[in-house]
């Protein structure tokens, strides 16, 4: 017999705290719509042993000192085994910034208040369970999703190559259209919580320094909208390291709070549809396995990083005045260094002159690193449905290719509906920025053929070529496990 409990925990900072998400330290200077942190617990009919939770925080990313913090909470408390709690992220772009990347700092108040946060939400979720129901399903949604990395006529890939750009040729990967469900209700029919999941990177604001849940808070509007407040919608942003909301073939987009509603008012529609079709079953077996994935962070060389010392001391040396005589000298002049790479991890596209010495600075802190470094990827099974994590913003191209060979696919219903057996069909969701956060995860042709921002080292792009496709493999064996 399942039981399920849900609940919804505010979770919005005060004005003031940086933002993620940017090259640049942006401050909040007024908050447009509440972050929120999501849980879900579900139990079978192990007892408390064999429940697991599903938490999702409206936050760009999930470093895994935060999830290790709050797990150890969650345990102390006793609601859930630590192993069995997922804990991601949305991936908005203004909250609070969870750790130093790019030209935010770590929002250090905001963050070393957050684990108890998680934890009472799993706690209060916990308290809420109740006899249910679970369902599960995809649906399929083309025309919000876009690959966003594009072949150009030099030859290069480039991320966002712009409007109308005819120098843009095609992208070189493919979109994931499918809306992952699952679907909890209580026994007289009563919704209780859905777990959606697609692969889109956020969609944006009106303003990039008012705190926003982007359109993963806006979905959550509309589902409650459809089933009532009592509903806990949790939207998990899929493998969409290559993916944005961005058509470059239209000359007059909507933008800001209004496309956000409009992308989310699509998916949640698409969600009904899906729902609607299915049929509820208390029979459901929960399981959970996870594992430490070891990887090697990209590789920085000598020569890397005595250019980047130059570039930073140009720098210096221009902001203190000491190069008044040369205004117009670019930073690539001052350093002494040509117009290509200039570092051994840039490949194809160089990089451009606004963001070299972020990159030089990022180098020099990838160099201090350990060049090997550990990672968690976890499954977990309701029913007939599998939720996958993966620790960052993984290529769509990765998570297509787990779903392929996932044992939990939409090929045929299990069991018969006159004995008491029957389930609907498997589906996979296989969730990013979950459990820990590495960064960009690229396939081994991105990083070594085509170069572009997503490969480009830092402490957003942290694994070398070859640790998405270990990913793969890993959340594959733990899925057949499962």
């Amino acid at each position: 017999m399942l039981r399920a409990g849900a609940a919804t925990l505010d979770i919005t900072p005060p004005v003031g705290v940086s933002l993620a998400g940017s090259f640049t330290n942006r401050i909040a200077e007024d908050i447009a719509d509440p972050l929120a942190a999501r849980a879900v617990v579900l139990e079978d009919g192990h007892g408390a042993d064999g429940r697991i939770a599903v938490v999702c925080c409206d936050l760009i990313c999930m470093p895994g000192e935060t999830v290790a913090a709050a797990r150890d909470l969650v345990a102390r408390a006793g609601d859930v085994p630590p192993k069995r709690i997922f804990i991601a992220a949305t991936h908005t772009h203004t909250a609070p910034s969870p750790t130093g990347l790019l030209g935010a700092p770590r929002a250090d108040a905001y963050m070393d208040a957050l684990p108890e946060r998680l934890a009472t939400v799993v706690h209060l979720a916990a308290q809420r369970l109740r006899p249910a129901c679970a369902t599960w399903g995809a649906g399929h949604e083309t025309g919000v999703s876009f690959n966003r990395r594009f072949r150009m006529r030099d030859g290069t890939v480039r991320m966002n190559p712009g409007r109308m750009n005819p120098d843009a040729l095609e992208p070189v990967g493919p979109i994931d259209p499918e809306v992952g469900i699952l679907w909890l209700e209580a026994e007289d029919g009563t919704p209780l919580a859905v777990i959606s999941c697609f692969a889109l990177h956020y969609v944006g604001t009106d303003n990039g320094r008012h705190i926003s849940a982007d359109y993963f808070g806006e979905y959550a509007r509309w589902m409650q909208r459809i089933f009532g407040r009592q509903l806990v919608p949790i939207l998990l942003n899929g493998t969409s390291g290559d993916i944005n909301n961005v058509d470059v073939h239209d000359p007059h987009p909507l933008g800001g709070r209004r496309q956000a509603r409009r992308v989310a008012g699509i998916i949640a529609g698409e969600t009904l549809r899906v729902v609607e079709r299915l049929r509820p079953t208390d029979d459901v077996t929960l399981a959970a396995a996870g594992v430490r994935l070891p990887f090697r962070r990209k590789a920085i060389t000598a020569e890397d990083v005595a250019i980047a010392e130059r570039v930073v001391a140009a720098a210096a040396r221009a902001d203190s005045g000491g190069e008044q005589g040369e205004p117009k000298a670019t930073l690539r002049e001052r350093a002494g260094i040509g117009p290509s790479g200039p570092f051994s991890w840039v490949v194809g596209q160089p990089l451009p002159e606004n963001v070299l010495l972020q990159y030089a600075r990022e180098s020099l802190l990838l160099a201090r690193l350990p060049e090997e470094q550990e990672t968690e990827v976890q499954a977990l099974r309701i029913g007939n449905c599998a939720l996958v994590s993966l620790p960052g913003e993984i290529f769509v191209e990765l998570g297509l290719a787990i779903k392929q060979r996932s044992p939990f696919r939409p090929t045929a219903r299990a069991g018969d509906a006159a004995t008491g057996g029957w389930q609907p069909a498997g589906v996979t969701l296989v969730a990013s920025l979950a459990n820990d956060y590495v960064g960009y995860v690229a396939t081994r042709r991105a990083l070594q053929e085509e170069g572009g921002y997503e490969t480009w080292a830092a402490r957003s792009s942290l694994p070398a070529a070859g640790a998405g496709e270990a990913m793969v493999d890993l959340a594959v064996d733990l899925l057949s496990k499962l």
